[in-house]
C-alpha cells in the first residue's frame, strides 16, 4: 500500500510554500517544506511560452497546462500527455482536482451568505454545529467562523498522518464529504488556542463546509454552483466528486517505487470544502481575479475581507493571509495567490495587480520532493519573466 501521508505530506500550505521558496522568503509555520535550491534557466525578452512548457516535460512531470492573461500578453497552451497509458495529448482545457486552490470558492460563498444574514463570522461555531461534532474538537466553544477561514482556529489538520489516505485507499467507491474527513481530526490536540496564531489547517474548512450545510439545509455545492460557478461563467468548474458525472479529469501521477502511479481514481470520490474544485486553468485564474479586483458581483466589504484588507493575518514578513487567499510581497511586487497540491496534481494560481496579470498552471505531478523541485523551478522562471521585463 502506498503511504500517502509520507509520500504526500499535504500540509496544505503547499502552494504558499512554493511561492516562498521561489522568492527566498520564510514562514513561521513549522509544517512547510524546506526550500529547494533551484536555479531557473535564463529567458530572453521574447518568451516562447510553448517551448518553455515543452522543456519542462519529464519523467516526473507528464503534463503541463499554462495560462497567462494580462493587457499586453495572453498565452494558453499545454504540453505532454493527459494519460501515460494512452499517450493522449494534454488538452489546453484539461480539468484537474485543484486542491487547496479551491478554498477561495468556499470563502467566497461564506462571505456571500454572511452578507445575507445566514451566518455570523464572530459567534462561536457551536451556534451552528451539533455536540456530536463539537465534543470532538478542542476549544470548539471559543472558535469562530472567521478563525476557521483565516487559519487561526488552531484546529488539528486531518491530513496529518496516514489515517485519512489509508481509509480512502481501502474504499474508493463511497463518496467522502466533510463529515467523513473531519473524523480524522477528532479528539486530536489543537495547535494553539483559538485566535492565538496562524497555523494552516484543512480541518477548519471542513468545519466551514458543515456550517454552510447546516444553514442552507442541503450540501453547499448546490449554492456554490448557483452563486459562483454559473453567475461568473465558470463553465468548467465543478464541485469535486459531488458533481462527478459532469466532468472527466486528466490523470495525475506519483512516482512510487520507480513506478508512475495514476492517482485519478483516488480523488473521484472525495468532495470536501477544503479542496472543493475541479476546473480548468482559465476558470481558476478568473476566480482569483474576481475576488482580488473590484468585481461588481462581489460587494466591496466581501472583497476587503477576502483580501484581508486592514485586518490580515501576518504569517511572516511581507506574507499575509486573508480568507482563502494569501497576499505576499515578492521582490517589491504585491502578489495574491493560493494554489493547491494533491497526490499527482499541482495547481499554481496567482494574480499581480500592478500589471493586471493572471498566471495559472497545472502540472500532473504533486506532493513529492522530485515534483516540488520541478514546480519551484518553473515558478521561479515565471516570476523572472514577469518581474524582469
Amino acid at each position: 500500500m502506498i503511504n500517502f501521508a509520507h509520500t504526500l505530506k499535504l500540509t496544505s500550505l503547499a502552494a504558499a510554500t512554493i511561492l516562498l521558496t521561489a522568492c527566498g522568503g520564510s514562514s513561521n509555520n513549522n509544517s512547510q517544506t524546506p526550500p529547494q535550491n533551484t536555479t531557473p534557466p535564463p529567458v530572453s525578452n521574447e518568451v516562447d511560452y510553448q517551448a518553455l512548457i515543452e522543456q519542462r516535460i519529464s519523467d516526473i512531470v507528464p503534463g503541463i497546462v499554462l495560462y497567462i492573461d494580462s493587457p499586453d500578453k495572453q498565452f494558453w497552451g499545454s504540453a505532454g500527455v493527459s494519460n501515460l497509458d494512452t499517450q493522449a495529448p494534454m488538452p489546453v482545457d484539461a480539468v484537474i482536482p485543484n486542491g487547496s486552490s479551491g478554498k477561495k470558492a468556499t470563502a467566497l460563498l461564506a462571505n456571500m451568505l454572511y452578507e445575507e444574514g445566514y451566518i455570523d463570522f464572530d459567534v462561536p461555531i457551536s451556534t451552528y454545529l451539533s455536540q456530536e461534532v463539537l465534543s470532538h474538537i478542542q476549544y470548539s466553544e471559543q472558535i469562530t467562523l472567521r478563525m476557521l477561514l483565516t487559519h487561526t482556529s488552531g484546529v488539528y489538520d486531518y491530513l496529518e498522518g496516514d489515517a485519512f489516505f489509508e481509509a480512502v485507499l481501502e474504499d474508493q467507491l463511497t463518496l467522502k464529504t466533510d463529515s467523513y474527513a473531519l473524523k480524522f481530526a477528532y479528539d486530536m490536540p489543537a495547535y494553539n488556542e483559538p485566535g492565538e496564531e496562524f497555523h494552516y489547517s484543512n480541518s477548519g474548512y471542513l468545519l466551514v463546509g458543515l456550517i454552510l450545510d447546516s444553514v442552507l439545509g442541503e450540501h453547499h455545492s448546490a449554492e456554490m454552483r448557483k452563486r459562483i460557478f454559473e453567475p461568473f461563467g465558470f463553465t468548467s468548474m465543478h464541485y469535486g466528486a459531488v458533481e462527478r458525472e459532469q466532468y472527466d479529469t486528466a490523470s495525475g501521477y506519483l512516482l512510487y517505487d520507480g513506478v508512475m502511479v495514476d492517482t485519478k481514481a483516488f480523488y473521484e470520490r472525495i468532495g470536501v470544502a477544503d479542496a472543493p474544485l475541479v476546473a480548468n486553468v482559465e476558470d481558476i485564474a478568473n476566480l482569483l481575479k474576481v475576488i482580488v479586483t473590484d468585481d461588481p458581483m462581489i460587494s466591496e466589504e466581501s472583497h476587503a475581507r477576502l483580501r484581508g484588507d486592514g485586518d490580515h493575518i501576518k504569517i511572516s514578513e511581507g506574507f499575509y493571509a486573508g480568507m482563502g487567499i494569501f497576499k505576499q510581497n515578492i521582490g517589491g511586487h504585491t502578489v495574491y495567490h493560493h494554489g493547491g497540491e494533491e497526490a499527482g496534481y499541482s495547481t499554481l494560481s496567482l494574480y499581480i495587480p500592478e500589471s493586471d496579470t493572471s498566471i495559472t498552471a497545472f502540472l500532473t505531478c504533486g506532493a513529492q520532493t522530485q515534483c516540488e523541485v520541478e514546480v519551484n523551478s518553473f515558478l521561479n522562471q515565471l516570476y523572472e519573466i514577469e518581474f524582469d521585463k
